[in-house]
């Protein structure tokens, strides 16, 4: 049985996370990426871990929105090319695997848009703009 106690201890953590992080939001930055993905002619999304969880979260939420969205490293996931549209995640902006990724996908003159909370890192390198 669930005790609702805690139940209740744990909603209002998340929603006063949630409320801490929402004044922190730039509306500019948010519309600029809202643009560059109603833009896209194919999006991709690359995460490990947790991020990864996130991107591809993310990912079921655009394709929702009826946008042509693909997580990379899926079966069904085509070559990433030079229309494309990724969006690189990863809070240190360090992680091996996305770094890699956003860098191979820069190499093939796709636009790379990193969410980080590190723009200087090696995440931030290949990217043409950092969330």
């Amino acid at each position: 049985m669930t005790d609702h106690t805690t139940t209740d201890a744990l909603k209002t953590r998340i929603l006063a996370e949630i409320k801490g992080v929402l004044p922190a939001l730039d509306d500019i930055s948010l519309d600029s990426l809202a643009k560059v993905l109603l833009d896209a002619e194919r999006i991709f999304v690359t995460g490990e871990g947790r991020s990864g969880f996130m991107a591809k979260a993310f990912a079921m939420r655009l394709m929702h929105l009826g946008l042509p969205v693909h997580v990379v490293g899926e079966t069904t996931t085509p070559a990433v090319g030079a229309c494309a549209t990724v969006v690189a995640v990863s809070g240190s902006g360090t992680t091996a695997g996305t770094v890699r990724v956003a860098e191979q996908a820069a190499g093939a003159g796709a636009r790379v848009h990193a969410v980080t909370t590190a723009p200087g890192s090696p995440l931030g390198k290949p990217a043409a703009t950092t969330w």
